[in-house]
């Protein structure tokens, strides 16, 4: 809840949610969790049958854990094609990725992620993790620059795959 930055969409993998028990009820109190497969895995290459068990193991862990079943899915890496949408489609999720990288998987520092949400504009969704420094200290700013823009934070909607206020 850093700065009222609120509410967010974590893209959460199944596999890293036994090691922290709590994280997905912590989350759900800020925003909305969603499907960001099983695994960190590229699946670029994989057939429709993996992907869905990619999918399918990720929304049971997800469900398990205590959140609302995915309706949005946002593939590791980016990496979209025809079968990983249809097979998210067939599981009732949208797929989407982002429309502005922070770099902060990339060691971008405080400033540069501060930067790069400078340029969001209304509706866009931005790439940023949970798990880098650099990224939680940046949140101060990036709050202050949005209200000074006249925009606020918002979870993305499930139908466009856009951020809407709440």
């Amino acid at each position: 809840k850093a700065a009222n930055l609120v509410p967010v969409t974590f893209f959460v993998n199944g596999s890293n949610i036994a090691s922290r028990p709590n994280a997905i009820k912590e989350m759900l109190t800020v925003g909305q969790v969603q499907s960001h497969a099983f695994n960190h895995v590229d699946m670029g290459s994989y057939s429709a049958a993996q992907v869905r068990s990619q999918l399918e193991q990720n929304n049971t862990a997800i469900v398990n854990a205590g959140a609302p079943k995915p309706t949005i899915f946002r593939p590791p890496y980016g990496t979209l094609n025809a079968t990983i949408r249809q097979v998210a489609s067939e599981l009732g999720m949208i797929s989407i990725t982002w429309d502005n990288d922070s770099q902060d998987w990339n060691g971008a520092g405080t400033p540069a992620i501060v930067s790069a949400n400078d340029r969001l504009q209304n509706g866009q969704v931005i790439l940023m993790h949970e798990n880098q420094t650099n990224s939680l200290s940046a949140i101060p700013q990036i709050a202050a620059t949005l209200k000074a823009k006249g925009f606020c934070p918002g979870k993305i909607d499930p139908k466009t795959g856009k951020a809407v206020a709440p």
